[in-house]
């Protein structure tokens, strides 16, 4: 019943998570819809392209795409993917990236000579692989490793407060307020945030990436390659919190004290805002007592990223009793965030609840479309959306998942 995406969205949404790179689709049209929809959603841009005579893209002004037909695989498509760059060339984007659909990259057309010919070998470059049988996570972590490496910036002076935030992608929910919470965070410590490749940095903010002092990993499954890349070679040292994903009141607060303990800033300032969330959440929470008294252990469902699942999961159970029937990981979980998930459902006696499908229960939390698929079908109860794929949720009030701001939004919801 659940469809996940796959590396080649994941590929996609790293190219389109940068602000001024774009996107070439070299396939079939029904390979851009979707993922036009969901670029234009999570990272919507003002663009003029609304002209439905301009090629490749009629009307759509994210993914421009070569519409491939069955005549294309058989006698190559090396003149469409050539006369799609020629209209690209003419917009004001830094950095092109030419992506295969699976089917196409079985052609094999000569991408490098199109954009050779084309004067664009300094802008433009074609992505190797169609990642279609990786995670979502892995697709979207490797392309843009591929992307700095092309990119290949020199090292200049380093920064000595400077941070880089990983792992933090268009899929993330409310994705620009998280990135605006983390950034709250990272300004009480002391730090300065240099790039977040995928969330909303620039080609130049990631050529300047290299001068960082450090690189904090929001989620591992989005950003560890990446992360591994900067260290061997630019010498740029990487944290993780044993904890997971800053996912949840306890979870936020060893996320902010890795980072402390990494670059040797006062955590007090972070903390403090933290815990003013964290008096405001439990007194209201006392104002509902009855409530929670009929909460207390509901079944719930979690599906997603393990760094993710692990510190929820946990969470949910240490404050409100909220007992897990199935935690289903996204495959290319995080290994510690594995094996501390395993560690807690065993210490509980839930060892049997990791699964690959939700199973029926109260509380479902996933993405937007599967809790759609899951209430609507019957499975679970209510549903609570904490990530993307979800097209039809246009929120007006700020919703991350993500640090403090994230714990309340969480809190709102089951409350609700």
């Amino acid at each position: 019943m659940i469809l996940r995406p796959d590396g080649f969205t994941g590929a996609l949404m790293a190219i389109e998570g940068i602000s001024d790179a774009r996107a070439v689709l070299h396939g079939p049209g029904g390979c851009k819809h979707y993922h036009y929809l969901l670029s234009k959603n999570a990272f919507s841009r003002a663009e003029p392209l609304d002209d439905f005579n301009m090629p490749y893209f009629y009307g759509q002004s994210r993914l421009p795409c070569t519409f491939l037909d069955e005549n294309d695989y058989i006698s190559g498509a090396f003149e469409k993917i050539r006369d799609a760059l020629t209209v690209v060339k003419g917009l004001n984007d830094t950095l092109i990236v030419v992506v295969d659909s699976p089917g196409a990259a079985l052609i094999g057309d000569d991408h490098r000579r199109a954009i050779d010919g084309l004067g664009l070998s300094d802008r433009a470059f074609p992505l190797d692989g169609a990642f279609i049988s990786l995670p979502v996570s892995t697709g979207f972590d490797r392309t843009l490793k591929s992307i700095l490496q092309w990119l290949s910036p020199k090292k200049g002076d380093p920064i000595p407060l400077g941070v880089n935030i990983l792992g933090v992608s268009l899929l993330e929910k409310d994705w620009k307020v998280a990135m605006r919470e983390i950034g709250k965070t990272i300004d009480l410590l002391g730090l300065s945030i240099v790039s977040s490749p995928g969330a909303g940095s620039s080609v130049e903010d990631l050529r300047g990436s290299v001068n960082a002092s450090l690189n904090v990993v929001v989620r591992p499954e989005y950003g560890l390659e990446l992360a591994k890349h900067y260290e061997s070679e630019y010498g740029i040292p990487y944290v993780i919190s044993p904890s997971g994903a800053p996912i949840g009141f306890d979870s936020t607060e060893d996320w902010i004290m890795s980072i402390s303990n990494s670059i040797h800033v006062d955590p007090h300032a972070a903390l403090k805002r933290l815990r003013d969330y964290k008096r405001a959440a439990f007194e209201r929470m006392q104002a509902c007592k009855f409530k929670l008294g009929r909460l207390k252990a509901s079944s719930i469902s979690v599906c997603g990223d393990a760094s993710m699942a692990y510190p929820l999961v946990k969470w949910l159970y240490d404050c409100m009793s909220l007992m897990p029937v199935s935690v289903c990981v996204d495959k290319g979980g995080h290994v510690d965030s594995i094996k501390g998930l395993n560690r807690f459902l065993s210490s509980i006696d839930a060892d049997d609840s990791l699964c690959e499908e939700p199973q029926g229960c109260d509380l479902l939390f996933a993405d937007g479309n599967t809790v759609k698929v899951m209430t609507l079908s019957g499975v679970c109860k209510r549903g609570i959306d904490i990530g993307l794929p979800s097209l039809d949720h246009s929120n007006m009030l700020q919703k991350p998942v993500i640090g403090a701001k994230g714990a309340m939004y969480l809190l709102d919801e089951i409350l609700r």
